[in-house]
């Protein structure tokens, strides 16, 4: 009672570690977190609202974000198509989208919106070829840093995971881009959809409810499933190439596509061992890979025993993997 202590949404764990008195009974210290627990809802419910509401916080000639595949806010973008006769020259940037895009397929003459895309889709790459899109060309690792140091955001819209009990939303597969451009952004808005995988790591994995401006609940539609197209013969030519050239405690990238997949599939019928996962991106050739016993990172120098990605792509397998 005699001391202050500044709470900047740290693990309620580590919280009470410091902040409580070493003698303290189990009940006192669930009080406590039920306590912690009761603020978050208190502030979800508060901030909790329709798309439509939500979306009235765009202007014309903001600059919006929709992040990366399994990020996009698909009740939002419709939510602000409908807006289209208010609005003029709303620029939209999003990545690797499967589509379809409604702020795109309401605005033909690209008058009310502009969609650009960091990386494209199939989707994506048809509507850039269409004229009804723009391809922004970028290096991903650097990507963060082009949004803190030459980057305008108006508004970031992103689909999350549920909360946890210590008031967090995890990006789950859009998670190698979605924090840098929130952290960018001056209003935040998040749709929750309790099937997107927490997929834990770093801080940049993840956004606190202080951190966010609306909430919009999704009613939990089945996640967008990326098909894993059957490989071609020259794609397990290709594989066969590669797969004498990887050791044993060797660690993997793969992308995705016929052959990676193969790859990682050729990898999991071998007799190698102790494969680590550093990736851009995670598809489900990794998946085949640990659940042949193959994918341990136990040899990994940098993050032993842990599988890195910057985002994933593939099945509901896959995402209940990594979940």
């Amino acid at each position: 009672k005699k001391k202050k202590y500044k709470i900047d949404y740290i693990p309620v764990q580590a919280f009470l570690q410091v902040a409580l008195p070493s003698k303290i009974c189990d009940n006192d210290i669930n009080n406590i977190i039920r306590r912690f627990v009761m603020g978050f809802l208190s502030e979800y419910n508060a901030k909790l609202t329709s798309a439509d509401n939500a979306v009235k916080c765009v202007k014309s000639g903001d600059w919006v974000e929709y992040t990366s595949n399994l990020g996009f806010p698909a009740l939002c973008d419709a939510a602000l198509a409908k807006r289209r006769d208010e609005l003029r020259g709303v620029k939209i940037r999003g990545d690797l989208i499967f589509g379809p895009v409604q702020v795109i397929e309401c605005d033909p003459d690209m008058e009310h919106f502009v969609y650009n895309t960091w990386h494209c889709s199939g989707y994506e790459r048809r509507m850039c070829d269409k004229g009804r899109a723009f391809f922004e060309p970028m290096v991903f690792r650097n990507l963060a840093w082009y949004y803190k140091n030459f980057l305008t955001s108006d508004v970031c819209m992103v689909t999350v995971s549920g909360m946890d009990d210590e008031g967090y939303f995890y990006f789950g597969p859009s998670l190698g881009m979605s924090k840098c451009i929130a952290d960018n952004s001056k209003i935040v808005i998040v749709e929750v959809n309790r099937n997107i995988p927490r997929i834990k790591g770093s801080e940049d994995a993840r956004i606190h409810i202080s951190e966010i401006d609306h909430i919009v609940e999704t009613g939990d539609p089945q996640l967008f499933e990326m098909p894993n197209p059957a490989p071609t013969e020259t794609d397990v030519k290709t594989a066969n190439l590669l797969l004498p050239y990887i050791e044993n405690g060797s660690c993997i990238q793969l992308g995705i596509g016929g052959m990676p997949n193969a790859l990682g599939e050729l990898i999991a019928d071998s007799e190698l061992k102790d494969l680590g996962m550093h990736t851009e991106l995670c598809s489900d050739g990794y998946l085949a890979m640990f659940k042949a016993g193959k994918l341990t990172n136990a040899k990994k120098t940098l993050h032993p025993g842990k599988g890195v990605l910057g985002l994933a792509i593939g099945s509901h397998e896959l995402n209940d993997w990594l979940n």
